[in-house]
């Protein structure tokens, strides 16, 4: 079971994913999207069933949840796998918002403290433990995820993924528009393969740089 309490807040946004994992502000929701889409790298991931202990500059004994475990498939470049717990934090925290929420005021060596322990916990099973920073998580990718999630669980016909690949296969690296074009020369039909294309790039068998913005003259190729 999550530690966690989850409600709703005015000042918060608060919600569940598709994957129904609770989110508590509008950075972990974007992380989580990243995360979601990201299936051919990650298993799962959710918010950790415990917390950590830990004792502030008082002595005074404390618990700490972070908000998010993450756990990878077994793949070459994660040999068996592996389990990160992560935070989410803004790049410039609201001092005097966040400490306003939290039970106690909590000093910037205080945090480095309960973030020791979570290192110290995390590398006891084995795991990692790491901060992810708004820089790190709203970058044109998360543009790119937002677009194409959709086609995670609503992938196009087999049949039209075979016509994008086939052209592909011929062609070679090929903008995205000119792709099209090749294919089907009327606009309407051609509107209608994009989400073809979209599944293709999506599961990985198509590749498109996700990491600068995705336009239509985007250059896309067969997979290695």
């Amino acid at each position: 079971m999550v530690s966690r309490k989850f409600r709703a807040s005015p000042v918060k946004v608060t919600g569940l994913t598709p994957d129904l994992v609770p989110f508590e502000s509008s950075l972990e929701e974007d992380l989580f999207f990243l995360l979601r889409f990201d299936v051919r790298e990650i298993a799962s991931y959710g918010r950790p069933e415990s917390s950590i202990p830990w004792c502030d500059t008082k002595g005074q004994a404390r618990t700490y949840t972070p908000d998010v475990v993450i756990r990878y498939r077994d793949t070459p470049a994660r040999p068996g796998g592996q389990v990160v717990l992560g935070e989410v934090k803004p790049d410039f925290d609201d001092t005097d918002s966040i400490k306003s929420r939290l039970p106690f005021k909590e000093t910037d060596e205080e945090r480095a403290m309960k973030w020791a322990a979570a290192t110290n916990f995390a590398l006891l099973n084995g795991w990692e433990f790491k901060v992810f920073r708004e820089s790190e998580i709203r970058t044109p990718r998360l543009r790119n995820v937002k677009f194409l999630i959709r086609h995670v669980d609503r992938p196009a016909p087999a049949s039209d993924c075979a016509l994008i690949l086939g052209a592909l296969k011929r062609l070679g690296p090929t903008p995205m528009n000119q792709l099209m074009h090749q294919i089907e020369a009327d606009r309407y039909k051609r509107g209608s393969l994009y989400p073809a294309l979209y599944t293709c790039i999506v599961d990985g068998r198509v590749y498109a740089d996700l990491e600068i913005q995705l336009k239509n003259d985007a250059l896309v190729s067969l997979a290695s």
